[in-house]
């Protein structure tokens, strides 16, 4: 979870939620509406 709150590992999260199968442009929106909380 940290790697999706740090920018500089930003592109290193949607990869590895990419490589899930899983959509990273909608994970790394719902990762971004937990940080701002």
């Amino acid at each position: 979870m940290n790697v999706a709150v740090t920018p500089e590992n930003l592109p290193a999260g949607p990869q590895l939620l990419d490589s899930a199968g899983q959509p990273a442009a909608g994970k790394v929106a719902y990762h971004t509406e937990i940080t701002c909380s």
